[in-house]
């Protein structure tokens, strides 16, 4: 048994089987597009696309987690039509003449490194919400460059990722996710207050340790102390089991 450290985040244990998800800082599409006219038209189609799905997450937050936590996908709404990050998105179609979809990756990425450089750790939390819009938009233009965290993971598993991005953490009770584990992140991130809100025991900031999880591996997640059993002994399973049966 191996204990890793990381920062607690939302309370709770969890058990299950490591499922690794790394796919989330995506690598360059075709850069090529096919003419300004039709990539914005096309850009244009996937944020209408975006608002829509990111208007449905609004609606479901609310309901799940309340009013004021739900507020987070309004302020996705708000970067997805924010005049800057559409502007650099326009700006790159019409000097470079690429596909849409090389020019919200070249704009995601420029305005994540601006708010990941940030000294203010409230303001640095925010990188993780340009990542997630991107992706959103992104998936709107291609379905294929942005994989389902989700797909083939089986129920009762530990998502482990580099990034836990609020779209995805609204998401993984309803597709069995017991916790959360992650090599980036901090206890200001808005997936970590949606994290809570959903009672989702999580632990962040694992760094370098996040390379120790492998595949299927079982580990324990203890979201009030930040500590992570990788392959627990029978003692530790049995202990805290023990507490999550005197919690119910």
């Amino acid at each position: 048994m191996r204990i890793l450290q990381g920062t607690p985040v939302s309370g709770g244990a969890a058990a299950g089987p490591v499922c690794i998800f790394a796919a989330q800082v995506l690598s360059p599409p075709v850069q090529c597009g096919g003419g300004f006219e039709q990539e914005c038209a096309r850009l244009h189609g996937a944020q209408a696309d975006a608002a829509g799905q990111l208007q449905h997450l609004y609606q479901d937050a609310q309901q799940r987690v309340g009013y004021d936590a739900s507020l987070i996908f309004q302020m996705h709404l708000a970067l997805l039509e924010d005049p800057s990050f559409l502007g650099d998105i326009l700006s790159c179609l019409q000097q470079e003449n690429t596909s849409a979809e090389y020019a919200v990756w070249c704009a995601g990425r420029h305005y994540y490194r601006i708010f990941e450089s940030m000294e203010n750790p409230y303001m640095r939390a925010r990188s993780e919400d340009v990542l997630d819009v991107s992706r959103c938009l992104l998936r709107c233009l291609d379905p294929a460059m942005v994989p389902d965290a989700f797909k083939g993971r089986p129920e009762g598993s530990i998502l482990c990722v580099p990034h836990a991005l609020p779209s995805v953490v609204m998401r993984m009770q309803a597709r069995g996710v017991q916790g959360i584990l992650t090599q980036y992140g901090s206890y200001d991130s808005h997936s970590a207050i949606l994290a809570r809100c959903l009672g989702l025991p999580a632990v962040v900031a694992l760094g370098a340790a996040f390379e120790e999880l492998k595949p299927a591996g079982r580990v324990i997640v203890d979201g009030s102390f930040g500590r992570v059993y990788v392959d627990p002994d029978e003692e530790t399973c049995v202990s805290y089991a023990k507490g999550s049966e005197q919690s119910n």
